[in-house]
C-alpha cells in the first residue's frame, strides 16, 4: 500500500493557501471534472499490476464483492508528480 498522508497534507495546505489568496471559503469539483479524473486515474491504474492482484485491497477476499476501482493507487502517483 502506498503511504500518502504527506501528499494529502501538501495538497490541502496548498489548496487552503490558494483559497485564502482569493478569499474563498469553499470549493467543489464539477461533475465533469470528477468524471474526467476518475477515467484518467483508472487508465493509469491499469498500467500497473494492481488490477491483476488477488488481494484484500482489491476486494477479492469478499465473496460476490463488486471490485473497487483502482483510482486510489494511480491518483497518488499522478498528483504527487504534479
Amino acid at each position: 500500500m502506498l503511504v500518502s498522508i504527506e501528499q494529502h497534507v501538501d495538497w490541502v495546505s496548498d489548496c487552503t493557501a490558494w483559497m485564502g489568496e482569493r478569499n474563498l471559503a469553499t470549493i467543489e469539483a464539477e461533475t465533469e471534472a470528477e468524471d474526467e479524473w476518475a477515467k484518467h486515474t483508472e487508465l493509469q491504474a491499469h498500467l500497473t499490476l494492481y488490477p491483476k492482484a488477488d488481494s484484500w485491497c482489491m476486494g477479492t477476499n469478499v465473496p460476490a464483492a463488486i471490485l473497487p476501482r483502482c483510482t486510489k493507487y494511480a491518483a497518488f502517483n499522478i498528483v504527487a508528480a504534479l
